[in-house]
């Protein structure tokens, strides 16, 4: 464990050592609780990754033409009027 932890306060108040106590205490498991999360999460066009973990057919086309799509996927274009989220 962290016995050797320093007495003085951070700015925060809520010193690390506190907070890895706890996941340790706890038995966090950061790759569950991203997975977990990633299950649970309701989003526009989320079913367009099924396996996040897995690069998209999409990666393998030039950056011009990846970027292309990428930019119709988002709603976002290059010039500022298309930098706010647009639907089709």
């Amino acid at each position: 464990m962290l016995c050797n932890t320093p007495q003085i306060r951070l700015k925060s108040r809520k010193p690390p050592w506190i907070t890895v106590q706890h996941l340790i205490l706890t038995n966090f498991i950061s790759t569950a609780e991203w997975r977990t999360a990633w299950n649970n999460l309701t989003l526009e066009n989320a079913d367009l990754v099924v396996n996040p973990t897995q690069p998209l057919e999409s990666f393998k086309l030039p950056r011009q033409e990846w970027v292309s799509l990428n930019r119709i996927r988002t709603g976002h274009g290059r010039c500022g009027y298309f930098m706010h989220q647009w639907k089709l």
